[in-house]
């Protein structure tokens, strides 16, 4: 029997390890990208194989494109995957008034052109493709220009290329509204962001990986988008 095996991107720190270390409990073994955190991709590594689980670890800088190239071959060397999850972001505030040339390139390279060569090089090999969104670019964020703009993208990428994958891959989103407080964020600013939902709730990572799994065990779902976002995206629709 072939292993249940699973990609993700940007996943050595925050909701990646914690999705890692859930889908390792579930039985998937794990090919593990990470940028920069290597001592900690390492650590996941260790423990995950301490418990008799595989875990391959792909490191690759995504807003160069030789190096996603490397990843598309390295990923494919290892062998079909039963889930791809784009969960890598950049997410550096900018503005209309301070956006930059290269600030712009890296933002849509992460969040968007490095996800979509990936899907090139490997969906054929590749049952469900999820990528991580974010519902707060329906609100218009324009405190992060680039990152918004590189996140829309995303998820135009997620339903229009559900028809283009069929019938081989299907392709599903979860845009989420705020799960985990930020690394430059207050605990004061992230409830009030909270408080700002319909629901007056965070996500928490429980909840992310239960929609992961609902749509991964849902054969008859593509294209389709979950907003686990607390009720923001409904308020666009006021």
């Amino acid at each position: 029997m072939m292993p249940k095996r699973v990609f993700i991107t940007g996943a050595a720190k925050r909701i990646g390890a914690d999705l890692v270390y859930r889908l390792s409990r579930d039985g998937y073994d794990i090919v593990l990208h990470y940028g920069v955190s290597q001592s900690e991709a390492q650590g996941i590594q260790k423990t995950l194989e301490a418990q008799g689980r595989s875990c391959v670890l792909v490191q690759g800088d995504l807003t160069n494109s030789e190096d996603v190239h490397n990843l598309v071959q390295a990923v494919r060397a290892v062998g079909p995957l039963n889930l791809m999850i784009h969960n890598a972001s950049l997410f550096v505030p900018d503005t209309l008034a301070t956006v930059t040339w290269q600030g712009l390139q890296d933002h849509l390279a992460v969040n968007a052109m490095a996800p979509l060569m990936l899907m090139q090089g490997l969906w054929e090999q590749t049952d469900h493709i999820v990528t991580i969104l974010d519902a707060h670019t329906h609100l218009h964020h324009q405190d992060f220009l680039s990152y918004t703009l590189g996140k829309h993208l995303l998820e135009r990428l997620t339903v229009d290329l559900a028809p283009v994958l069929s019938p081989k891959t299907r392709i599903n989103g979860i845009a989420l509204g705020p799960t985990l407080k930020g690394v430059r964020e207050s605990e004061g600013h992230f409830q009030a962001v909270v408080d700002q939902s319909n629901l007056k709730k965070a996500t928490s990572v429980d909840d992310v990986y239960a929609a992961l799994m609902a749509l991964h065990q849902s054969p008859a779902i593509t294209g389709e988008i979950i907003n686990m976002d607390g009720g923001y995206a409904t308020q666009m629709r006021l």
